[in-house]
């Protein structure tokens, strides 16, 4: 169990840094479209045979998801996020799609509250 994740949004506590509103996207049908057409041209044929062409693809989106997709990674806050990422460990990992090896997640569950994040290890 971790508690008082929240901490991570004052800049009282020794490794929080306030939060800072950033103004809002919200959801842009042309970015969703556009974010689409990135997705398919990665895994087209033409993408694979061009040399960086997937890199250059990647970099796009990661630009046009940035913009629509706003974050605060500072202290427990940012940690919880990493735990997030060891949950779909198996699909990052994922021969086909991800990065290999691919291996499960050393949890067999997290639940995240206000607060409190509840982690049951994988056996």
């Amino acid at each position: 169990m971790i508690e008082d994740w929240s901490t991570g949004y004052w800049d009282s506590w020794f490794d929080g840094v306030n939060f800072q509103p950033r103004r809002e996207n919200g959801f842009s049908p042309g970015l969703f479209r556009f974010r689409t057409l990135m997705a398919r041209l990665y895994r087209s044929t033409l993408a694979t045979r061009v040399p960086l062409a997937q890199k250059v693809i990647v970099s796009l989106k990661r630009v046009t998801n940035g913009r629509q997709f706003r974050s605060h990674d500072y202290g427990l806050v940012g940690f919880i996020k990493e735990l997030v990422d060891e949950c779909g460990m198996a699909d990052i990992t994922r021969p086909n799609l991800g990065r290999p090896p691919q291996r499960r997640s050393k949890f067999e569950e997290m639940r995240i509250s206000p607060g409190q994040v509840f982690i049951i290890k994988a056996s």
